[in-house]
């Protein structure tokens, strides 16, 4: 099982590119076995849909850093480098490789964990609407992701067999 997992908040500004990227996926064609989630930014909620997959794949946006518009990709190991969590966390706004030692600790591992996150050009609170930049990557991301899942669900399962709306390894 493959989850596709979402974060964002689509009221303040770039961060609503996990909305933005689900609606895309929505609409492609994916590989039998993939579920795809939309978790807005409750951290804390989406444990249960990393609890459903064996590989997960996380949507979310990035601070910041010159770039916006820029397409991301990384893996759990990458994220987790020199990430210590802190004895008093709000637990209302976990990060994503505070998200993933959680899981970690909870579970006793972490299933293949792999990020794709736009870099957002603009985090500004109550203002709906992605900006021009970000908006031009939303569905190249969505594409990456399309393959990316395929790809897993290919090497997992060379025998799948097509159904209506489902993608063939062939």
């Amino acid at each position: 099982m493959i989850s596709i997992v979402c974060f964002g908040n689509e009221l303040h500004a770039d961060d609503g590119i996990g909305l933005a990227v689900h609606d895309v996926l929505m609409k492609l064609e994916m590989p039998r076995g993939v579920s795809l989630f939309y978790a807005g930014n409750a951290a804390l909620d989406s444990v249960r849909y990393f609890e459903k997959g064996d590989s997960i794949v996380i949507v979310d946006a990035m601070q910041p850093q010159g770039k916006p518009g820029l397409i991301h990709r990384s893996d759990a190991k990458s994220l987790l480098k020199n990430v210590r969590i802190p004895n008093h966390l709000a637990l209302h706004s976990l990060s994503i490789p505070e998200l993933l030692r959680m899981v970690e600790h909870l579970s006793g591992g972490l299933p293949e964990v792999e990020l794709f996150a736009i870099e957002a050009d603009s985090v500004k609170p109550f203002q709906p609407g992605l900006s021009c930049t970000v908006q031009k990557s939303i569905k190249p991301l969505a594409r990456q992701v399309q393959r990316f899942v395929t790809q897993l669900a290919c090497a997992s399962s060379q025998s799948a067999l097509t159904q209506p709306g489902l993608m063939s390894c062939a």
